[in-house]
């Protein structure tokens, strides 16, 4: 069960660090980069909390 979860978070991980940190540096002014950093925790949170429940949920 934790290999699931491991394998889960390193490839969610690698796609999240390669794609929004270039989009931080892109942006010109500091609202739209307070926006994405919100929206970046939102879909982490998000994610975070849909792997928990599946593995608290799943039966193996």
């Amino acid at each position: 069960m934790a290999r699931n979860f491991f394998a889960i978070v390193g490839i969610l991980a690698t796609i999240v660090a390669l794609t929004f940190p270039i989009g931080i540096v892109l942006l010109n002014e500091n609202k739209d980069v307070i926006g994405l950093v919100k929206l970046l925790i939102y879909i982490s949170v998000g994610i975070d909390t849909f792997v928990a429940l599946t593995l608290i949920f799943s039966k193996d």
